[in-house]
């Protein structure tokens, strides 16, 4: 599910053309939502000494990945997949947050 369909900002599918006038570099006002997720989890302790990755199978914009305050990474390809490791900054049977 997206945030736009948890009633933030308006849900916007297009598979042929912009949803807005593309006028680089202005960005449009009426359609610049922004969000924030955070969640915590915590890593199995099984997984001590594994590599462990995060994936972002589709965002819709640019977006900085954080796990525990660490930043991970930055992604802008709208709706493409984006992959992190995270081995260092979650280590199993820890709680890790991730934003």
């Amino acid at each position: 599910s997206s945030w736009e369909m948890q009633g933030h900002g308006a849900p916007i599918y297009t598979n042929f053309q912009y949803p807005f006038k593309v006028d680089p570099p202005n960005v449009p006002d009426a359609m610049n939502n922004v969000g924030s997720y955070q969640t915590t989890l915590t890593m199995p302790p099984e997984w001590a000494g594994r590599r462990v990755f995060l994936c972002f199978e589709a965002v819709s914009s640019a977006f900085h990945c954080w796990v525990n305050g660490t930043l991970i990474g930055y992604s802008q390809d709208s709706r493409l997949p984006a992959e992190f490791e995270i081995t260092a900054a979650a280590p199993a049977g820890a709680p890790c947050t991730l934003s």
